[in-house]
């Protein structure tokens, strides 16, 4: 069930460097990935060949560790490929990674910037997240009028 699971995300990312890389272990009869391949063969160069979603896709999967092992810092790069790829709720997601330093070194104003691109997308947590920042000048001026509007 695990990899029909596993095959289904990669399905779904479209990443042929990615699918390539399933191997079984055989003490455990499991599949997992070669997460160090994402992106290997990649024509777009954002990891996902151009595929925001299929990125945060990914990157879930690598936070959740529902499937796959986790690893903080391969989601914390698909994260940042779809972000740059367009993906606001991605932003978010990897704003709360800096801002915790999770699969990243923590830098409050790299979070405050990743919270600001995923509030102009339309995020509503990544303004709310916006907003606390300013509030409580974490990573950006304290500055109670702009943490009203978030």
């Amino acid at each position: 069930m695990k990899l029909l699971q596993t095959l289904l995300v990669l399905g779904l990312v479209g990443c042929s460097s990615v699918s390539e890389s399933i191997t079984s272990e055989s003490s455990s009869n499991s599949s997992v990935v070669d997460a160090s391949k994402v992106g290997q063969q990649d024509k777009a160069g954002d990891g996902c060949n151009g595929e925001a979603e299929a990125c945060y896709s990914l990157a879930n999967t690598f936070f959740e560790g529902e499937i796959v092992p986790v690893d903080l810092e391969k989601a914390a790069f698909l994260y940042y490929s779809a972000c740059k790829g367009g993906h606001a709720a991605a932003c978010s997601n990897l704003g709360f990674m800096y801002e915790n330093g999770k699969g990243v070194s923590r830098d409050l104003e790299k979070a405050a910037s990743f919270f600001a691109q995923a509030c102009k997308g339309g995020v509503v947590l990544g303004c709310h997240n916006l907003g606390l920042s300013f509030e409580r000048g974490s990573g950006l001026p304290l500055d109670l009028e702009k943490a009203s509007k978030g």
